[in-house]
């Protein structure tokens, strides 16, 4: 009787044949494979009557297609949180697969052994996340060698060679590929027209597979996505370099693609991708979720707007020079799409074209300043609920970000959430602009607030980063529109004294996120302020009740007066505060407990002079 192993998952990635230990572990499930189908009564004593009904009740449990699969999934989870296996003997550590034994997926093998339930249920789990290819393509019997070179001399007797890899690639439903081809599966373009080709192949090869992740170090062996891609697909994720995360530097990887000079390189690696998106756009109709990050070219935007399915996008454009708001009109062709990323963090604007219409849900736009304000020229986004603006440069002129802000509120009158984000670094120059005239930053302010207060909806309100120019204005605008959000429930500044914007607020804003330097805390003198100069009056409450106040360290060192202090700063301004919380959690757990202790004083004195 042949039996399916799952244990080619963790047979060696690199290198030909697997080890001894390897062929001996293979060897043994498939051997206890061939004896789970053991009948009652061959040997074994039958169980005593009173237990038989408990007897059977555990063993329909442990057969059972529903549950069993869901007590594996919780044993993974702990095994993850151990980050140890059952047993440490199944493989040789020294063997080159002995990282891949010390996870869970090691323990799982042995469970594999207990009937054909546990190796059903326990090969989904195994297989349903891959990060590599070689273990599945390595199920076929013709690949044998450390590099895959096609048939070779294997004669080739069409579905009966495909049982195998079937039995384990109808379990994958995500690939995470992390690793260059070299390390992993590499092939060759003639030997993957010759997989494509071959009689009774099975198409799809992955008839599950829902997600792809392509990281950098495996983009180099993009062409493999024609072996995965088919109708399942929902998710696709290519990445070309790796993600900006600190933005006073430019990642080494995106310097490859600087300059007019790297325009071969550019093009090579574009069209990598250009090669398989007719495939997504025909084979995987269910695409629900698209992203890149990697160098673009007007062909490749043309390849994503035919992406019809798409509901969330989100790229990413590596370059330095061009333009973002010219090829910006394919989207207008996506009709499905209602969720857009567009991070364009180092270009510059060379030309615009005339607007066309992109109704969307969310939209997040992370670029320069004078990209900002070119990009609404080129494209009216309408029916916004959700906006993200990251600026990627400072710039000493206001009246470009309220044109920004005006445009977004103008066209989209049901905006639940806005936030606007400064990334500073030193990729990201300050730009100078001639002084505009007061009379006319004036209006444009007025006419700014005006719009802001036509989002009756709003909900959620970030202002982070905001750059020490624009606070004045920004005061402004906040001042002036908060009190027209009767739905404002979440409202956060990072480093401003922004308290006195919500001080009045009589509308339903419950919950105030704050992000301060922790030399402010620490240093600015609270007893001056207008907070301690009112009462607050029982009538006259802040509806506030959760306050998070943030610091850029866990640590902030206050004395105990100073504690007090801002205790009192705030029982004044908010007497509703429940819930205090901040990174420093030790801080304000201590000064909640002053305000929790001011308004237990304050309720006794107000309930005596109600007795009197």
């Amino acid at each position: 009787m042949w039996i399916h192993s799952p244990l080619p998952y963790i047979l060696p990635l690199k290198g030909g044949c697997s080890c001894t230990s390897g062929r001996q572990l293979i060897k043994a499930v498939e051997t206890k494979a061939d004896t789970i189908d053991l009948k009652p009564g061959s040997g074994h004593e039958e169980p005593i009557p009173e237990r038989k009904a408990t007897h059977d009740a555990q063993e329909s449990v442990l057969k059972s297609e529903d549950i069993l699969p869901i007590i594996l999934l919780k044993l993974k989870g702990v095994l993850l949180d151990l980050d140890q296996p059952l047993s440490d003997h199944t493989m040789d550590p020294s063997s080159p697969t002995a990282e891949k034994t010390s996870s869970w997926r090691a323990s799982f093998l042995s469970l594999l052994l207990v009937d054909k339930s546990f190796l059903q249920a326990g090969s989904n789990l195994l297989w349903n996340t891959m990060e590599t290819l070689a273990p599945v393509f390595r199920l076929l019997p013709w690949y044998t060698k450390t590099k895959y070179k096609g048939l070779g001399s294997f004669q080739y007797n069409g579905s009966v060679d495909w049982e195998r890899f079937n039995f384990y690639a109808s379990r994958i439903q995500r690939f995470h590929l992390k690793h260059s081809p070299e390390e992993d599966f590499s092939v060759s373009w003639e030997w993957l027209l010759q997989l494509f080709t071959l009689h009774e192949r099975p198409d799809p090869l992955f008839p599950i597979l829902q997600s792809i992740i392509v990281t950098p170090k495996a983009f180099p062996g993009l062409h493999v996505l024609f072996l995965l891609i088919g109708p399942s697909l929902r998710s696709l994720e290519v990445f070309s370099c790796s993600k900006i995360s600190d933005y006073a530097a430019i990642p080494p990887d995106w310097e490859a693609y600087a300059g007019e000079s790297k325009e071969a390189f550019r093009e090579e690696v574009q069209e990598n991708l250009i090669a398989v998106l007719p495939k997504v756009s025909v084979n995987s109709p269910k695409l629900q979720s698209f992203t890149y990050r990697g160098p673009f070219n007007m062909d490749l935007f043309h390849h994503i707007s035919q992406l019809k399915g798409v509901v969330s996008m989100q790229l990413t454009m590596v370059s330095i020079y061009g333009g973002l708001v010219a090829p910006m009109r394919c989207f207008s062709k996506l009709t499905s799409l209602r969720h857009l990323v567009l991070e364009a963090p180092l270009l510059h604007v060379e030309r615009f074209l005339p607007g066309v219409v992109v109704e969307l849900e969310t939209l997040k736009i992370t670029t320069n300043s004078g990209q900002h304000a070119h990009l609404l020229d080129s494209i009216h986004f309408s029916n916004l609920r959700k906006v993200v603006l990251e600026f990627t440069c400072n710039t000493s002129e206001a009246l470009s970000l309220h044109y920004t802000i005006r445009h977004y509120f103008n066209r989209s009158s049901q905006l639940e959430s806005f936030s606007i984000i400064f990334l500073r670094g030193d990729p990201f120059e300050a730009i100078e602009n001639e002084r505009t005239p007061e009379w006319r930053e004036s209006a444009v302010r007025v006419s700014t607030a005006r719009a802001m207060q036509g989002a009756a909806d709003m909900k959620q309100v970030y202002m982070r980063d905001v750059v020490p120019s624009f606070m004045k204005s920004t005061a402004y605008l906040l001042r002036r529109a908060v009190p027209y959000w009767p739905h404002l429930t979440t409202f956060g500044i990072l480093r401003s004294r922004a308290v006195y914007i919500v001080k009045h607020r009589d509308g339903g804003l419950q919950e105030v996120e704050y992000h301060f330097d922790e030399d402010i805390i620490a240093q600015e003198s609270l007893g001056a302020s207008s907070a301690f100069q009112t009462s607050s009056s029982r009538d006259n409450d802040h509806p506030l009740r959760i306050l998070r106040i943030n610091t850029t360290s866990s640590r902030l060192d206050l004395s105990l007066g100073k504690k007090v202090e801002i205790a009192t700063f705030l029982d004044r301004l908010f007497p509703r505060l429940d819930i205090l919380k901040g990174s420093a959690l030790g801080v304000w757990e201590e000064v909640e407990m002053l305000v929790k202790s001011y308004q237990a004083v304050k309720e006794h004195v107000y309930a005596r002079i109600e007795v009197l």
